[in-house]
């Protein structure tokens, strides 16, 4: 079966060394990633003044008592300021990977790709740090759990949901709302599935 994406589609088709079609699916182009971390490497050269003032303060012998305590503490909490922005700067400028469908015989193999973080504080306030920094994710989805497989209408956007083991896997998420109804129609045209259009 050959798969065409739709018209205007930034998705590609390949195939794999086994036969099994690949679907990409490229993150949504972020203009916004400049702009974001531009302000931490410029705030990454006013760290690295402070980190190399304070330890030429601390190493030069002429601090003493409480003062060189609160310099060693200042540094130290500096330093781990210093290094999360790095980070966070590294992640923001890294260009994103797709996300990838493969459509084997008898089983949908899922790669969601990696996205930069987003600057959304709520999510670092309830989720911690492991929500701040978009981690891969994959599954190999068999046949029977794809009947799941479902169009779900959200407030501002269609999502193309799947259930497995109770964890709801979402589809596209860098796809529109056009790519998604496409890859929602194409799994199941693939594997000979009934439900969820």
């Amino acid at each position: 079966m050959k798969i065409t994406p739709p018209p205007g589609s930034r998705i590609s088709v390949a195939t794999d060394d086994h036969g099994s079609a690949v679907i990409v699916i490229p993150a949504p182009p972020r203009t916004s990633r400049l702009l974001v971390a531009i302000p931490f490497m410029v705030g990454l050269l006013f760290w690295g003044a402070g980190e190399i003032l304070a330890a030429l303060m601390i190493f030069s012998g002429k601090v003493h008592g409480f003062r060189i305590i609160f310099l060693v503490i200042w540094l130290v909490l500096w330093t781990m300021g210093g290094i999360f922005s790095a980070v966070f700067a590294f992640w923001k400028l890294r260009p994103a990977e797709p996300e990838t469908l493969r459509l084997a015989n008898g089983e949908l193999g899922f790669c969601s790709g990696l996205r930069p973080p987003r600057l959304v504080p709520e999510e670092l306030i309830w989720g911690g740090l492991p929500n701040y920094f978009p981690r891969r994710v994959r599954h190999t989805l068999p046949r029977r759990a794809l009947h799941s497989l479902r169009l779900h209408q959200g407030e501002d956007r269609t999502r193309l949901i799947v259930e497995v083991d109770g964890e709801v896997i979402e589809i596209g998420n860098g796809a529109s709302d056009i790519e998604r109804r496409w890859l929602a129609h194409t799994i199941f045209e693939h594997y000979g599935l009934t439900r969820g259009l």
